[in-house]
């Protein structure tokens, strides 16, 4: 996502801000969420793919050859990736929120 964009169009009163102070915000914001990011993805693992991979892997008793089953287990997959790659993105615009906000009230304050 092209994040730098996201807060140029969400927040207009960074629009005289230089393109590297935005990138920095973008790279503290990513840096600070990493850990929880990272929790976010396994967490989603554990309670969408591997579930529904089991269940799935029960009704057919085990004959993995199936083309169905191949086909569900890789959509599952791309559920599972495309819900954490959703909180992610939420999770860093949040983030930015906060640091936008807290940086250029203080400089509003400063003046």
């Amino acid at each position: 996502m092209n994040y730098s964009r996201w807060i140029r169009k969400t927040f207009p009163q960074v629009n005289d801000t230089s393109h590297e102070l935005i990138e920095n915000y973008i790279v503290e914001a990513k840096e600070n969420t990493k850990l929880f990011r990272e929790f976010i993805k396994v967490v989603g693992f554990l309670l969408i793919v591997l579930p529904f991979n089991l269940y799935l892997n029960y009704i057919t008793q085990g004959s993995i050859f199936s083309l169905l089953f191949i086909v569900l287990s890789f959509t599952s997959f791309g559920v599972g990736s495309f819900v954490a790659l959703y909180f992610e993105q939420r999770l860093i615009k949040n983030h930015l929120k906060k640091i936008i906000i807290k940086k250029h009230s203080t400089c509003e304050h400063e003046i």
